[in-house]
């Protein structure tokens, strides 16, 4: 097929494992990058992902059977992302390859990775010493996907059998190959075998991109056009020198680097923004900040174990708040958007399930009123402030929550980031916040997770003897009114039947 991506002239960011997540790929771009890799995903993991759009994100989230998160991907990078797969068997990876097919510019399949995790189960390097079952996987893909297929191999300490696998590789119909121009066993340290690559790019005729660059040849940005032609490649794709500097990227001031100050707040911005793991985060920061390794500041981010360290850390607390705020906001409004539709009667035969929720309701109003120190106890043995206590986002200032405010009196008091603990248990949420070393946990579960925290969040406040939030009584009535009048509203109001070609039909209004 004819392929919608451009690869001549590209420098493209390489895969790499815990690095090529959604806020490295978006820093590649905005200094310059023309494609970003994502770190390989194995089939099998794929084939065990729902695709789910997060709205509040604006990003599309490929999401494990096991609760945890495989893939996350936005519109800017749409027409410029590359999924690495990784397989070993061809049905499998078209299988794989069609779950996010729509959400992708290509697919890649790694034929590269040394790791023994990757080539025991015959994918990876493997690959390159099995060329009929590599022609077969890449065939299968081409046949079967409406979007590039392209491919990543090492080459082979025999020349000759190099040229000879990228033929064949060439002949399935990819759109364009990656050459790292070591050998299975060598690493960075041993010099990339540029002449192998070179004899590559002569060979076939689909463009070819040089790889293993980084260090030997690529320091700064005017490197890049060097190490192209050096190997008569078509493009360039870089790992290390991308993964310790996103601007060598950049076309421009191409004889420096961007200040790794400027990288890591850039970088922590999009981590924060797009909750990104925060373990993998951290990494990426460390690679930012590798040639300072003695540094105070990077010790520093090595003792961090929250975003709130991290942000204080790099001079951005008040940005952080001023997002907590934000993601607290439009979480609220789709909360109560869902709690409001799921209160709306369907039919009749509901009414004994409203019944039990109106009693579910008149029990959590209860446990809503106004928290006090007085529903406080303390657990003579543990020291743990306990209260039973519902959390009505309603009930609550719009502009701030309970966690924000507790948020910010730790920052204020210089004390460590408040750290919750959620457990599940049948079919509800219960939490319980730590401050100081103190525990304050509610005894009363919820339905929503955010809720049961934020819940938490006010027995520590008012046990500190702070404000939790809560609207005065006098704002609080009208809003309570009107609930109620809405509620009423509500009622299912029987319409007399009506009759129709023998057929007896009949109509609910709510």
């Amino acid at each position: 097929m004819s392929s919608s991506v451009e690869f001549h002239g590209a420098v493209v960011l390489a895969p790499m494992v815990r690095v090529g997540t959604l806020p490295m790929r978006l820093l590649a771009l905005d200094y310059g990058a023309d494609l970003v890799y994502v770190e390989e995903i194995i089939d099998h993991r794929l084939l065990g992902c729902s695709r789910l759009v997060n709205r509040r994100l604006g990003t599309v989230d490929f999401v494990h059977k096991d609760g945890s998160l495989v893939f996350r991907t936005c519109q800017r990078e749409r027409q410029r992302v590359v999924l690495q797969l990784g397989t070993a068997d061809p049905d499998r990876a078209v299988s794989a390859a069609k779950i996010v097919e729509r959400d992708v510019a290509c697919i890649d399949v790694n034929m590269g990775c040394p790791k023994d995790y990757s080539t025991k189960g015959g994918m990876g390097a493997a690959l390159i010493t099995d060329a009929p079952r590599a022609v077969a996987i890449l065939k299968a893909l081409v046949a079967n996907l409406s979007i590039p297929v392209t491919c990543k191999i090492r080459v082979l300490p025999n020349l000759s059998d190099t040229v000879a696998l990228a033929q064949a590789l060439e002949s399935t119909g990819i759109a364009c190959l990656a050459v790292h121009g070591r050998f299975k066993h060598e690493r960075p340290r041993n010099p990339n075998h540029n002449d192998y690559i070179a004899a590559v790019c002569r060979a076939v005729s689909l463009p070819v991109l040089a790889n293993g660059g980084s260090g030997d040849a690529v320091r700064l940005p005017l490197d890049v056009e060097y190490f192209r032609r050096v190997t008569g490649a078509s493009g360039v794709m870089l790992a290390r020198a991308a993964m310790h500097n996103p601007s060598i990227f950049r076309r421009e001031f191409e004889d420096r680097l961007e200040s790794s100050e400027t990288l890591v707040v850039k970088y922590l911005k999009y981590a924060i923004t797009y909750d990104n793991p925060f373990p993998q985060s951290k990494y990426c920061i460390q690679q930012l900040l590798h040639d300072r390794t003695e540094s105070e500041v990077y010790r520093s981010t090595l003792a961090a174990q929250t975003w709130s360290d991290l942000c204080t850390l790099w001079n951005l607390s008040a940005w952080y708040g001023e997002h907590l705020a934000k993601v607290e906001r439009l979480e609220a409004e789709a909360e109560d958007a869902s709690q409001e539709q799921q209160q709306q009667p369907q039919s009749e035969q509901h009414a004994g399930v409203k019944r039990k929720a109106e009693t579910a309701a008149e029990t959590a109003l209860a446990a809503s009123g106004p928290l006090t120190k007085r529903r406080l106890t303390v657990d003579s043995d543990t020291g743990e402030v306990l209260a039973s206590f519902r959390y009505l986002r309603r009930l609550y200032r719009p502009d701030t929550s309970p966690k924000m405010l507790l948020h910010t009196h730790c920052q204020w008091r210089d004390l460590p980031a408040p750290e919750y603990k959620t457990d599940y248990i049948d079919r509800l949420y219960y939490s319980q916040v730590t401050v100081e070393g103190k525990v304050y946990r509610n005894l009363l579960g919820d339905q929503s997770k955010r809720y049961a925290e934020q819940g938490a969040a006010c027995i520590c406040l008012v046990h500190l003897g702070l404000s939790d939030g809560r609207k005065d009584e006098e704002q609080a009535k009208p809003e309570q009114q009107q609930q109620q009048s809405k509620q009423k509203q509500q009622q299912p109001v029987e319409k007399q039947s009506e009759v129709a070609n023998g057929k007896q039909s009949e109509e609910i209004v709510s």
